[in-house]
C-alpha cells in the first residue's frame, strides 16, 4: 500500500492569528494591510517575527530588524506578539487536523504532518479531503493554512510552500520532473546557506538526484549511497554495483575508483590511504 501524507501549514502563523482575533473584535484584519508580529510597537525594536504580504511586497522579511523593516515601509503596523493567542489557536488547529487522520505528527506550533495511509474507504478523494480540512479551518477558526500531499514528508512539505495563501498542493513522486526540478536548490528542504553554496557551484544545470555522502567516524565500512526518492525497482542492482567496486578496490587498489561526494574529510582521506598502502604491501613481489 503506497503512502498518503498531508503536510498542513498555517499562512504567517502569528500574524493570521491575531488577525483572526482582531476581525472578531471588529478590528482592522492585519492581513489587508502592510503589518508584522514582533518587536515593542512604542519603541520600535526587536525583529520581524512575522509579516503580512502587503508587507512582503516592500521588502521586508523575516528575522530582520525592526528598524530596518520600518526604513522599508514607514506606514508598517507593528503588533506586539502574544505566545497565549498562539498556543490556543495551535490547540485548536491540530484538534481538526487529528480529527481527519489516524495519525498525527505536530512538527512545530503551526505546522501539522497527516499519515492518511489506509483511508482511501473514508476519504477516496485525497485532495477533496485537503480542501475540506483548509475550507473547515478557515470557516471555524478565521485563518487559512496551505495543504502539501505526497507520498512521504519531503515532499508534501515542499508542496505545501509552492503557492500561498489557503492552497492545495500535490507533489507525487510522478510530479516531481515538472514541479520539482525547475525550483532553485534553495528550495530543498533543510537545505542552508553552505549547502546551497557548495551545490549551486558543483551543479550544471541537471536534474539532482543521488548525492554521496562519506559517514566518517560514524563507521570504518565503506561508503552508502543516499537517493532522496527511493527506487526499489534500482536498490538490488545498486546492491550489487557496490559488491563488485568493493571487489575491484579489495584486488586492484582503493584508486582504482573513486566516488564523488559533497565534502572530503581529513579522516576519510586518510583511512583510504591506510587501506591503499596495506593493499601494495600485501601484493606479491
Amino acid at each position: 500500500m503506497e503512502r498518503l501524507i498531508f503536510h498542513i501549514d498555517v499562512n504567517s502563523a502569528f500574524l493570521s492569528w491575531e488577525s483572526a482575533r482582531r476581525v472578531k473584535q471588529g478590528l482592522q484584519d492585519l492581513r489587508d494591510i502592510p503589518a508584522c508580529i514582533g518587536g515593542d510597537p512604542k519603541k520600535r525594536t526587536g525583529i520581524v517575527v512575522a509579516k503580512s504580504i502587503p508587507a512582503k511586497k516592500y521588502g521586508i522579511q523575516t528575522g530582520e530588524p525592526m528598524a530596518m523593516a520600518i526604513r522599508k515601509c514607514p506606514e508598517l503596523v507593528i503588533v506586539k506578539s502574544d505566545f497565549e493567542l498562539y498556543i490556543k489557536c495551535s490547540r485548536a488547529f491540530k484538534e481538526i487536523c487529528a480529527s481527519y487522520a489516524p495519525v498525527m505528527e505536530s512538527f512545530s506550533i503551526d505546522e501539522v504532518f497527516l499519515d492518511m495511509t489506509g483511508t482511501s474507504l473514508i476519504y477516496p478523494d485525497p485532495i477533496q479531503t485537503a480542501h475540506e480540512i483548509k475550507d473547515k479551518i478557515k470557516n471555524e477558526l478565521g485563518f487559512t493554512v496551505n495543504v502539501g500531499i505526497s507520498t512521504n514528508k519531503l515532499l508534501a512539505k515542499m508542496a505545501s510552500d509552492f503557492e500561498k495563501p489557503d492552497k492545495v498542493h500535490t507533489l507525487f513522486p510522478n510530479e516531481i520532473p515538472v514541479k520539482m526540478w525547475p525550483l532553485p536548490v534553495r528550495d530543498l528542504l533543510f537545505l542552508g546557506k553552505a549547502s546551497e553554496k557548495k551545490l549551486t557551484e558543483a551543479w550544471k544545470g541537471e536534474p539532482l538526484r543521488l548525492i554521496g555522502v562519506a559517514l566518517t567516524n560514524l563507521t570504518d565500512e565503506s561508503f552508502e549511497r543516499l537517493s532522496l526518492f527511493e527506487d526499489n525497482e534500482k536498490k538490488e542492482r545498486n546492491r550489487k554495483l557496490d559488491a563488485t567496486m568493493d571487489a575491484i578496490r579489495q584486488k586492484f587498489g582503493n584508486d582504482k575508483i573513486t566516488r564523488a561526494s559533497i565534502m572530503n574529510s581529513n579522516s576519510g582521506i586518510a583511512r583510504k590511504a591506510r587501506a591503499q598502502m596495506k593493499n601494495e604491501d600485501e601484493k606479491p613481489e
